[in-house]
């Protein structure tokens, strides 16, 4: 039996649907720190798409230049949004389930701007100057009816007309700078309340310069806060219990109520949730980034203007 997770609720959605694993993403781990948090702007796209492990890499368009952001300014600074507005497929699926949304357009020719619709985005946070553009690799998503055998999670064999997977027979190179022009949509976790009708995500909207800020602001603080004391040989469980009770730097306890995960906070963008600070799946635990955290799922274009949506909440 399919789940249908959005059925119950957008509250529910925004909580569950975070619960899947991060393995999509790639962890950079190397030792690299931030030394330049310069925002220059790169107003070109790669003319290569980097590909994904596993993934055909035959028939990639390529985009000669940003055709993809308006000349329309985005307000600066974050502004809270009701989740139940956003319906591009920006929450990672959980518990067994698939995205949910409608196909993408299809992707585009070399030089040709993004056509309206929403793409899935896989890209790595740069290990030095995150407030860099963001170099994209664009996927469509499609029905999962249409893709071959195990694209999608198989739950008893047929599909929602609505359950999207990743079309992995091509893909498309975009640079993005993280300027005014950029809309961008995080989606954060302010913790469980009183009142459980109250939802623990906290989503808000700004532009590509607020995020550029952000990760610079959260690598900076990583850097400084919790990179010294793992690198000088600390226990990494220790030192997250530490600064959880001893707030500096912008982090914080988790929200999600575990002694082990950490909380950032920074001019007014939704807490980005570090369940886990460093990176202790691997043996011997490594160091991080402080962009980690912040996981591009989507690109949408609308008329003209680009939203990215990051997500940055609970994953169970």
């Amino acid at each position: 039996m399919n789940m249908r997770i959005r059925s119950v609720g957008v509250t529910v959605f925004a909580l569950l649907a975070a619960c899947s694993s991060q393995d999509a993403r790639t962890i950079t781990v190397d030792s690299t720190r931030v030394t330049d948090p310069s925002t220059t702007i790169v107003a070109t796209t790669s003319p290569t798409a980097p590909p994904a492990t596993g993934a055909p890499t035959s028939d990639v368009p390529a985009t000669d230049a940003v055709t993809s952001t308006s000349v329309r300014d985005v307000p600066s600074g974050w502004r809270l949004l009701d989740p139940a507005t956003i319906t591009a497929p920006a929450v990672p699926p959980c518990c067994a389930s698939n995205w949910m949304g409608v196909p993408s357009p299809a992707l585009p020719a070399a030089g040709a701007p993004l056509a309206n619709g929403a793409y899935h985005v896989e890209m790595q946070w740069p290990t030095s100057a995150p407030g860099q553009p963001l170099q994209l690799t664009l996927w469509r998503y499609e029905q999962c009816s249409v893709l071959p055998a195990h694209s999608c999670q198989e739950n008893g064999g047929s599909y929602f007309p609505d359950e999207m997977g990743i079309d992995r027979s091509a893909s498309s190179p975009l640079t993005v700078p993280l300027d005014a022009h950029v809309r961008v949509v995080l989606w954060g976790f302010s913790g469980y309340g009183a009142d459980p009708t109250i939802s623990p995500t906290v989503v808000a909207e700004g532009n590509g310069a607020d995020l550029a800020a952000l990760a610079v602001a959260a690598d900076a603080a990583y850097d400084s806060v919790l990179a010294p004391r793992f690198i000088a040989g600390e226990d990494p469980w220790a030192i997250q219990r530490d600064v959880a009770a001893h707030p500096t730097g912008g982090f914080g306890p988790g929200n999600d109520g575990s002694d082990s995960s950490l909380s950032f906070t920074f001019d007014g963008a939704p807490p980005l949730l570090y369940q886990g600070a460093f990176n202790l799946q691997s043996s011997p635990p490594s160091l991080g980034h402080g962009t980690d955290v912040l996981y591009v799922t989507t690109v949408e274009m609308n008329d003209g203007l680009l939203t990215i949506y990051v997500y940055a909440g609970f994953y169970s």
